[in-house]
């Protein structure tokens, strides 16, 4: 019948958890919660922080009492799948359907981008090399979709006269070959095109060589 309910405890951490309001544990909710409904009862619920094995008498005896707790018909049972249980399960289970979908597809990003997991930002990129990369990884630049701008027909590889494309220039085309299997040693886009920083290294020594750095 107490109106005063102070709550000791030697977990510092526990304690600090509660201070989070903005996206509290699923515990620290129902605590927040108790102690919003308490004052309606004229109860006021506070807590202390008590630093464990200082010699502090009572403490070995509060950590038995603590121990038995479990054991009491008043104690409450929290159920094993929490909130914040539930929303790491539904994140998990959205990224695996996700990523089984993306798999399953035949598009130009899949054969790029085998995960659904965002790429890092280029490392050591200037602002006009991450435009080129963008582009490359779209498979939309200047030299194979400028004639969308200026309604003509679409170009043509003038070596192997077949469309010219992202995919073509750095897996097919016959110009700049030897260059191209001397700097990717593969012919898989998802590897050339890679966020990897020895990947976009070959990638702008390939482009400079072969000139088409600045047709991109």
């Amino acid at each position: 019948d107490d109106k005063l309910c102070i709550i000791l405890s030697d977990s510092l951490s526990a304690l600090t958890s509660l201070k989070n309001t903005t996206n509290p544990t699923h515990i620290a909710r129902n605590i927040h919660n108790s102690c919003h409904i308490a004052p309606s009862a004229g109860k006021q619920i506070s807590f202390m922080w008590i630093p464990g094995h200082s010699n502090i008498a009572g403490n070995e005896k509060a950590d038995e009492v603590a121990k038995l707790s479990h054991m009491s018909p008043k104690a409450i049972i929290i159920p094993d799948f929490s909130y914040t249980d539930a929303i790491k399960y539904i994140k998990n289970h959205t990224t695996e359907r996700w990523q089984q979908y993306w798999s399953n597809q035949t598009t130009k990003l899949n054969e790029i981008k085998k995960s659904i997991i965002p790429w890092p930002p280029p490392p050591g990129c200037s602002r006009r090399q991450e435009t080129i990369l963008n582009r490359l990884r779209i498979g939309h630049t200047s030299c194979t979709h400028r004639h969308l701008m200026t309604k003509e027909d679409p170009p043509n590889c003038t070596t192997c006269g077949v469309q010219l494309t992202i995919k073509h220039i750095f897996t097919e085309c016959r110009n700049n070959q030897q260059d191209r299997i001397e700097t990717f040693r593969t012919t898989h886009q998802y590897e050339i095109l890679s966020p990897e920083s020895t990947a976009i290294q070959k990638l702008f020594i390939f482009l400079k060589k072969s000139t088409l750095y600045k047709e991109i």
